[in-house]
């Protein structure tokens, strides 16, 4: 069952990157926000989602899903860490993986959109709370 909740939800984010893709912005966001009511965990939804809200200038609702798609990316990449320690890699990239590089990127990504916004320092280390925008 979870494969097959899985190649659906690849198939509709395929779908909303699609619409992300053709400037059918609107519907990128309701396709992505679609997919976060049956997956919250989604990050790369959140991504998605946060492109498309930029794409249509809501600096506010962009940064937000933004914000939880680093948190989600994080979370991600502690737990593969985590993993390549039980299995007895000390160092911090494991190269038997492509996950850890898959949520350094992503974080890379966000940060860089959200310092795009100004919502972040120029480091691009500290995302300031969207009240601060």
């Amino acid at each position: 069952m979870a494969m097959q909740t899985t190649m659906v939800t690849d198939e509709r984010i395929a779908e909303a990157w699609k619409l992300h893709r053709s400037n059918d912005h609107k519907g990128a966001i309701k396709a992505f926000e679609d997919i976060l009511r049956k997956s919250p965990e989604h990050a790369d939804a959140y991504y998605g989602l946060g492109l498309a809200q930029k794409a249509l200038n809501d600096k506010t609702a962009a940064t937000r899903s933004f914000q939880e798609c680093l948190r989600l990316a994080r979370k991600a990449l502690d737990a593969v860490k985590l993993e390549a320690r039980i299995e007895g890699q000390h160092g911090s990239n494991n190269l038997n993986s492509y996950d850890d590089d898959r949520y350094m990127m992503l974080s890379r990504m966000i940060h860089q959109r959200l310092y795009e916004m100004g919502a972040a320092t120029t480091e691009g280390s500290e995302v300031r709370p969207v009240d601060n925008l």
